[in-house]
């Protein structure tokens, strides 16, 4: 056998080697850079815009009050009839199904955002939340504040009366969307309704599991 396909043959396996290890490196690079497919998730996180809200207990809620820990929003009004009460009792349950966090870091908080700032004082939100959860909390504030929260999130929401005898016993229709904000205060999901606790919660961990990576 001529000698250059002699040392070909000595070559072929550490050729082998070479290339199943670049293969591996490959699987694993486009693992680390794919998006899990986990209904919901967004590709890029979207930052929040400036807005400044009053929280429950009366302090100003702005986007910096979500740095430092995972935030779930859900939009609402005290006076909503079904979807605000089912939505936040769903909302409990998931919460209850999350294990404890190791540190705050890694918590889920639970926050209502009143889009009816008119009728929603901070001590009716207060009560409101804590019926479902003590640890839930809210805030809302005036139409043009909400608005920028909202529709950077792609909520809608819009008064509707019933009565035109009692103008004041409006409604508000609104998304039933619950958004996911990472300690960055950047939107990374939603969840669009039917919610189920078990299924979110799942899909909960997944996702800070994997965003978690990203930042390693």
């Amino acid at each position: 056998m001529p000698p250059v396909l002699t040392r070909f043959r000595l070559l072929l396996p550490l050729l082998f080697v070479i290339l199943l290890v670049l293969l591996l490196f490959g699987i694993r690079y486009y693992q680390s850079t794919t998006a899990p497919e986990i209904d919901g998730l967004h590709r890029k996180p979207t930052p929040l815009p400036t807005f400044q809200l009053q929280d429950d207990k009366g302090q100003v809620f702005t986007q910096d009050s979500l740095r430092g820990q995972w935030s779930l929003l859900f939009f609402g009004y005290t006076q909503c009839p079904d979807i605000c009460p089912g939505t936040l009792s769903m909302l409990a349950q998931v919460k209850a199904l999350l294990p404890e966090a190791k540190n705050t870091a890694d918590s889920f908080q639970f926050r209502f955002i009143s889009v009816d700032g008119q009728r929603d004082p901070p001590e009716l939100l207060y009560e409101y939340v804590r019926y479902f959860d003590p640890a839930f909390t809210a805030a809302t504030g005036s139409k043009a504040e909400i608005d920028k929260l909202a529709q950077a999130l792609g909520i809608v929401y819009y008064r509707t009366i019933p009565d035109k005898a009692h103008p004041e016993r409006y409604l508000i229709d609104h998304s039933a969307s619950i958004l996911l904000i990472n300690p960055a205060a950047q939107r990374v999901a939603t969840f669009q309704p039917p919610h189920l606790p078990e299924d979110m919660a799942q899909r909960l961990l997944a996702m800070r599991a994997y965003l978690a990576r990203q930042q390693d």
